[in-house]
């Protein structure tokens, strides 16, 4: 009789099987090491000594910080092993953001309008699943409450549509939900377009600003600023505040453990079928 060669594979004379006992599904890992840190820094310049020990001891994939109060004029700090997206408010010294990004993750800035006086910098991930970070400030309310809930809406829904976007920042709004003491307009229009959404706030009931020491008598403990994940990542985030820094706003870190489901690995056998065989 004649039989075909084993190694020709051809489907008239052979067949293929998965040998599922030959590797065994890699599990399921987690990522316990993706923290983000976010800070309201009150003015980077004379901290950056303080916050560079600070990301030295915890070791963040991102950091994301509020009012660097940074002109274009003075050179953007550096951080070992960290890139940096900065903005700057042009008009009168005061906000300003920085994004460092881990030099171990490749990234793309999000190039997105924002609206009114709100300060944005999104920034897309390359990890498994591909992740959105957004580091944001929204100034305390001077236009009417109308503008700003337009503003604020508008802001939102545009940051809802980038998908596992972890949004961080200072929101200068209030809510007993988040544990602020009072509840004001923003806090309630925050709220309830989270609540209207697929996000969550993550803060527990820790303050996340503490007044200065002139002003306990009259400030209470705080929390404006806010970590917003999709609700899908609730229950494998990790959030804490840290040891206070020179900045009145205590530094926030949350660990998301991102999931990464391994293929499962198939070792192809192939055999001859003897009842195809061309006698």
């Amino acid at each position: 009789p004649s039989l075909s060669s084993p190694s020709q594979s051809s489907p008239s004379n052979s067949s293929t099987s998965s040998d599922s006992d030959a590797t065994p599904s890699s599990p399921t890992s987690r990522n316990k090491d993706f923290k983000i840190l976010q800070i309201n820094i009150n003015g980077i310049r004379n901290k950056i000594s303080e916050l560079t020990h600070l990301i030295a001891s915890i070791k963040p994939k991102i950091i994301t910080v509020q009012e660097t109060k940074l002109n274009p004029k003075i050179k953007t700090p550096d951080i070992p092993d960290y890139s940096t997206i900065r903005k700057d408010r042009l008009t009168d010294g005061g906000g300003g953001l920085i994004t460092f990004i881990h030099h171990s993750i490749q990234f793309t800035e999000i190039t997105t309008p924002n609206q009114g006086n709100i300060e944005t910098i999104i920034t897309k991930l390359d990890t498994n699943p591909p992740l959105h970070i957004t580091n944001c400030y929204f100034p305390p309310i001077a236009d009417t409450t109308i503008i700003d809930d337009t503003n604020t809406i508008a802001q939102f829904n545009q940051l809802f549509n980038h998908p596992n976007n972890i949004i961080t920042g200072d929101f200068n709004a209030h809510h007993t939900t988040w544990h602020s003491p009072t509840t004001d307009h923003r806090g309630i229009t925050i709220n309830n377009l989270i609540n209207d959404s697929n996000f969550t706030i993550i803060n527990d009931n820790k303050p996340t600003r503490l007044p200065l020491p002139s002003h306990r008598q009259r400030q209470q403990p705080t929390s404006p600023d806010l970590t917003i994940i999709p609700t899908h990542l609730m229950n494998t985030t990790n959030w804490t505040t840290l040891q206070k820094l020179a900045s009145d706003h205590l530094p926030i870190l949350t660990t998301p453990f991102i999931t990464q489901k391994h293929s499962k690995s198939h070792k192809r056998k192939t055999f001859i079928n003897y009842k195809k065989a061309l006698w």
